[in-house]
């Protein structure tokens, strides 16, 4: 039971990502950059945090090494946020949006690296898939059609 709700809410944030990284490429596009997207989405997302957290959040002691990382995942996701923003500022949505979403394959390295995880083959599988079609959304295949490579050669 606790893997399907994982399942439903991995899907709805999916559903979240996409719809915010569409707008936010709309704001991009119109007059906003990627500072003041920055800090106006968190401001927006952070009115109600601190009214959920009011409510739901007990306050715990921390360790440093807790802070630290803390701190750290904190600066890492401000200049993921205006990478993003950058990026889908500049580029082409439909291609920046899927290339930022596989970032779960950076996560399954540092794992398995890190903290001795095993991913099964299946994982693995799908970790490979992702990058596979990464690769095949950012390739123009109408470049390569009009190239006069032919891949069929003959070896030396």
């Amino acid at each position: 039971m606790d893997n399907l709700i994982g399942i439903l809410f991995g899907v709805a944030a999916m559903f979240c990502w996409g719809m915010a990284d569409f707008f936010a490429a709309l704001a991009l596009k119109d007059r906003a950059n990627n500072k003041q997207l920055y800090f106006w989405t968190q401001l927006v997302g952070l009115l109600p945090m601190l009214v959920l957290a009011y409510f739901f959040i007990r306050p715990v002691d921390l360790v440093l090494a807790t802070i630290v990382l803390v701190l750290s995942s904190g600066f890492l996701t401000l200049l993921e946020y205006l990478f993003l923003y950058k990026s889908l500022q500049v580029g082409t949505v439909s291609l920046v949006s899927p290339l930022c979403a596989t970032y779960p394959v950076i996560t399954v390295f540092l794992s398995i690296v890190m903290l001795g995880e095993k991913p099964s083959f299946l994982q693995l599988l799908a970790v490979v898939l992702m990058i596979m079609g990464t690769i095949a959304t950012a390739i123009d295949f109408s470049e390569i059609k009009k190239s006069k490579i032919n891949l069929a050669t003959k070896g030396l």
